[in-house]
């Protein structure tokens, strides 16, 4: 008989699926977190994912079941059941909304199984009126909110405490300390497998010198490279990038990889209006209204100095 792996995942199809969403950070970590887990179970171990859909339990048995390690069991679930949560002890969720997921529990003991979850972009209106109802929220000291780096942790705190100085000054009342959710550190993994040149190169130099020859990038230049969506408002604004590159190419052969999908038009003519600004800056963009292929990232991140 399997041993249940000691945490349930929650994976709905707009938590890993990007051959039919847009490309985004949540959606390759959701995915690649999956099949991390599903590589790493040991024999006689099974691990429980719920989607909340039968629709996707294909696609996910696609994506998991080839990386599953010898002896290990996956168990696909396509819908949510507090009952099979309870037995696993713990639902992990793709998203810092803990808030949205205590209905799970009502009914039952608070005690019945965890909640955690993980931080991924924090600057959109949705995700911080999330951090905020962390505050009101029935949790418990036994849930946890992932925080990916130092700044992620700091984000999260600070828009708790934001709202619990509001509820004080609400009510002329201070609030007891809260110790719910915890909020561990622990960076994001990276399986570099899929980066590897293997057998194609003789050296790190040789790869770098071969990656800027496919992409027409100079071999005496530093290569500054960005990864990911392009967009101002719910990922990363360019602004000091620009500026700051900008600046040092005044003493320094540079170049500004640009890698990743630019989800529309309007923010494609944004992202050109704002390089114009910028004329002394080398900018050379992979991608764009079409995302990225995995071969340009690869070069990409071959070609770099600086990420």
């Amino acid at each position: 008989m399997s041993e249940g792996f000691p945490a349930s995942l929650l994976l709905p199809a707009d938590a890993f699926d990007i051959a039919h969403h847009q490309v985004m950070g949540r959606r390759v970590a959701g995915s690649g977190f999956a099949q991390g887990l599903c590589g790493h179970l040991q024999p006689g171990e099974q691990l429980t994912v719920l989607t909340g859909s039968r629709d996707c339990l294909p696609q996910l048995k696609t994506l998991l079941q080839p990386t599953l390690a010898d002896g290990a069991r996956l168990r696909l679930v396509g819908r949510l059941d507090p009952e099979i949560i309870a037995e696993e002890g713990c639902l992990h969720l793709p998203d810092p909304g803990l808030h949205r997921w205590c209905w799970l529990r009502a009914g039952r003991p608070s005690t019945s199984f965890s909640l955690t979850g993980v931080t991924h972009t924090l600057c959109s209106h949705a995700v911080m009126q999330g951090l905020e109802h962390l505050v009101t929220a029935p949790l418990e000291e036994w849930d946890a909110l992932v925080c990916t780096s130092h700044a992620a942790r700091a984000v999260v705190s600070a828009a708790m405490e934001g709202m619990r100085e509001r509820i004080a000054r609400r009510f002329h009342q201070p609030l007891p300390a809260l110790r719910a959710p915890q909020l561990p550190l622990i960076p994001l993994g990276l399986d570099p497998r899929p980066f590897q040149w293997e057998g194609r190169f003789q050296s790190r130099a040789e790869q770098r010198h071969q990656a800027r020859e496919a992409l027409s990038l100079p071999q005496n230049a530093k290569v500054v490279l960005f990864v990911g969506r392009l967009s101002f408002h719910s990922k990363a604004h360019p602004m000091a990038l620009y500026r700051a590159l900008e600046r040092l190419s005044d003493r320094h052969p540079l170049v500004l990889v640009e890698c990743g999908h630019l989800f529309n038009a309007t923010i494609a003519e944004a992202f050109h209006q704002l390089k114009a600004r910028f004329p002394k800056l080398k900018l050379l963009r992979l991608g764009g209204t079409t995302p990225a292929t995995e071969e340009q990232k690869r070069l990409a991140l071959a070609a770099a100095d600086l990420f």
